[in-house]
């Protein structure tokens, strides 16, 4: 169920990520968010991602395994996804948005850590 969740998330991405921006289409509410907080969800978005990862992952692999694991899927998919946006109207692939993905997801990583210090 937890693998289920975590593929279903990343589902929900792509189709966000999917959306036309910049005015392609006059319906889209990706082109009525600023860009600055559009790359700030980028933090959240994949930190959750990470989050996810690591809850689906940790009683299948050592937990130093599982934190690796989840770091390389996150950020794999986080390039992926803006690839993907080359072929989407009005969107666009950038280094900083990549970055951004790949700092959340350690940033998710890092919270899991904090809150497993607490269990």
């Amino acid at each position: 169920m937890k693998l289920f969740l975590t593929l279903i998330y990343m589902i929900i991405i792509f189709i966000i990520s999917s959306i036309p921006g910049n005015g392609e289409t006059k319906n889209s509410f990706i082109a009525h968010i600023n860009p600055t907080i559009q790359n700030f969800l980028h933090l959240p978005e994949y930190g959750i991602l990470s989050y996810l990862w690591l809850i689906t992952l940790k009683n299948k692999f050592t937990y130093k395994i599982s934190i690796i694991l989840a770091l390389i899927i996150t950020v794999i998919y986080g390039i992926f996804d803006e690839f993907h946006q080359l072929f989407v109207p009005g969107r666009y692939t950038s280094l900083i948005d990549i970055i951004l993905n790949t700092l959340g997801a350690i940033i998710g990583t890092t919270i899991y850590n904090v809150r497993t210090l607490f269990d």
